[in-house]
């Protein structure tokens, strides 16, 4: 059977996306999320514990919640897009890929101003009661 992916370029496009996002909207948190759950929230080592590792330290060190809901949401649709590659990978994974990948690289565009105080401050405003 033919798809779309066998006519065009769309297979190695949809998998350099992907990987991209993965690399850094799963990996990059995953490595952050070993470091602290081995108890390396101060200050962390590189892979073979030898020497600091500045850089993650630094990221660890920078972490919000802001940060971390914009991984979960992003992450949330990276796995319906794996979803729909494995149940559907003719029809509903080729209809809805772009739209979603899409998604996922805008959202940490969209929220890349965001911080705690300015969440909090939409957060008050969605719980504000209308006194009109």
């Amino acid at each position: 059977m033919k798809t779309a992916a066998n006519k065009s370029n769309f297979t190695p496009n949809a998998k350099q996306r992907l990987k991209k996002c993965v690399s850094s909207l799963v990996a990059d948190p995953s490595l952050i999320r070993n470091k602290i759950a081995h108890g390396q929230w101060i200050k962390t080592l590189n892979r073979d514990n030898t020497k600091l590792n500045p850089d993650l330290t630094a990221s660890i060190h920078s972490l919000d919640a802001v940060k971390v809901e914009m991984w979960f949401d992003c992450q949330k649709i990276l796995s319906e897009i794996v979803e729909l590659l494995v149940e559907s990978p003719n029809k509903a994974f080729m209809a809805s890929y772009w739209g979603m990948i899409e998604k996922v690289e805008q959202i940490p565009i969209d929220r890349a101003a965001w911080t705690i105080s300015s969440k909090r401050m939409r957060l008050k405003t969605k719980r504000a009661p209308d006194r009109s």
